[in-house]
């Protein structure tokens, strides 16, 4: 048994911040520690999440204040990273299981998105009691109303939509930009906020040509009494090629200048709004609380996550596939 891991194991518990980050991880992270060490856990974080699970970099924390400082930063403290698919009978997965256990931790809460929490179902499928608190920029989750990065990624995303639109109108051109949201549109239309882009494409809409999209903005060119010279893309959906083929159709047909800026982690670097603070905080919370009574309450062979909806505190639910 780890040096590292202490007598009673019931009170071990885990937290890594997994996958894409997103802003607020480290508020969470920090309420967690605090929370959990008030409440008597033995915390422990895994440093570059699964990846680091797998190469045992699991690491007890012993004083609560140690991430303080980062409680209002982005960047998850504790790094995170991309990972294989875990699978009960893979290897790695295998390894990741035998690295726990020799820390004696049986317990573990996962921040992440949907990749992630799909890694805490396999966890679970493992014998560990797994929970999660919801941290992506897509909000892309339909249980829960604001996945925690969402809301301060939405507004950094604004302020740089202005700045582009407003260089954009000083130079008579156009600005087409890609916004994150990966298969989910959220991102890109509660990005617009007050401005009229010429066009937004997403994944709900067709996949146009660069014929189509010319003609599309001739259209609106001509009927629109008003509009900003901006076309915003989810990404995914064209690539670069695409995007070089469209700014010299703009330049030959249009007689206008198109400029392609794609945030790409600008957004995940966001800085965190007092929502997401507040949102992480009340999460945190919520989860430690369950955690206490679970086994008083829940079968423990499930996963939990933290949803939010309609604005009242956060609730705990059955994590499904």
């Amino acid at each position: 048994m780890s040096q590292t891991s202490f007598l009673n194991s019931t009170k071990n518990i885990l937290i890594i911040t997994s996958g894409g980050d997103a802003p607020g991880m480290n508020a969470s992270l920090v309420s967690l520690i605090h929370e959990l060490m008030d409440s008597n856990f033995n915390v422990f974080v895994g440093i570059e999440g699964l990846l680091g699970l797998y190469n045992n970099l699991i690491e007890p924390i012993k004083n609560k204040h140690i991430f303080d400082v980062y409680f209002k930063e982005q960047g998850t403290i504790i790094k995170t990273s991309r990972f294989i698919k875990l699978n009960v009978n893979d290897e790695k997965t295998q390894v990741i299981k035998k690295n726990l256990l020799e820390h004696n931790i049986h317990k573990i809460i996962i921040l992440g998105g949907q990749g992630s929490m799909q890694a805490g179902l396999v966890l679970t499928d493992l014998g560990f009691e797994v929970y999660g608190i919801l941290h992506t920029i897509d909000n892309d989750f339909n249980q829960t109303q604001m996945c925690i990065g969402a809301s301060s990624a939405t507004h950094f995303n604004q302020q740089l939509l202005t700045c582009l639109n407003y260089t954009a109108k000083a130079h008579n051109a156009f600005s087409l930009v890609e916004i994150m949201g990966h298969q989910c549109p959220w991102l890109v239309n509660n990005s617009i906020g007050q401005l009229k882009p010429i066009l937004t494409l997403t994944n709900q809409d067709p996949k146009y040509s660069v014929d189509q999209v010319i003609d599309l903005v001739k259209t609106k060119i001509t009927l629109a009494k008003e509009y900003d010279p901006l076309i915003i893309v989810q990404e995914l959906i064209y690539d670069q090629q695409w995007y070089e083929a469209l700014k010299k159709a703009f330049a030959q047909k249009l007689h206008q200048t198109l400029r392609v800026t794609i945030l790409n982690y600008l957004q995940r670097g966001a800085p965190v709004i007092d929502f997401d603070l507040q949102l992480a905080k009340d999460s945190a919370s919520v989860l430690v609380d369950f955690i206490i009574n679970k086994n008083e309450i829940e079968n423990t062979s499930n996963m939990y996550v933290v949803v939010n909806k309609n604005d009242i505190k956060p609730q705990v639910i059955k994590f499904n596939d």
